[in-house]
């Protein structure tokens, strides 16, 4: 089994010009948690007397990261117009393993939380919530047209392959 420093994980969101952009200035990454709903199937004719549950729906629960906050900095700026605009956006995290696994996801950014402790250097606290299904250890699948320009559609959301 190997063991991995978590320094040189890198978080991304893509963007419809350049493709993935590293977010800049990231202190600490909380990963997206996946996790599976259980549904209670206990009845009274359960002959066992013991609890029975079966497995519900899959979810990407909330993603956070905390930033070294740079007012101008574009990736940071795309953090809170991202909340603005109501919309998900797609995320990568490569992992700082040999293989550089990787986890690609859609999340919407549910909050932005600049902080400017006296003493301190200037942070964001950002939570998203993640929407649909990751793709592990590979990336999404996105449509180009004949000239290699990402397809959009009408709100400007990229289209993928599902």
């Amino acid at each position: 089994m190997a063991n991995n420093a978590a320094f040189g994980a890198i978080l991304a969101q893509f963007d419809t010009t350049s493709g993935y952009v590293t977010i800049a200035q990231v202190d600490d990454i909380k990963a997206p948690a996946l996790a599976l709903e259980m549904t209670d199937v206990t009845s009274h004719s359960s002959a066992s007397g013991w609890r029975e549950v079966i497995g519900g729906l899959k979810a990407i629960g909330e993603i956070s990261m905390t930033l070294i906050f740079d007012p101008a900095g574009v990736t940071h700026v795309s953090q809170w117009t991202a909340l603005d605009n109501r919309e998900h956006e797609i995320f990568r995290m490569t992992f700082p393993d040999a293989g550089g696994t990787t986890w690609a996801f859609r999340a919407f950014v549910t909050g932005f939380e600049p902080g400017a402790a006296v003493g301190e250097k200037l942070t964001a606290s950002v939570t998203m919530l993640g929407t649909g299904a990751p793709k592990l250890e590979s990336d999404f699948d996105f449509l180009v047209d004949e000239t290699g320009a990402y397809l959009v559609d009408g709100s400007g959301n990229v289209l993928i392959i599902l």
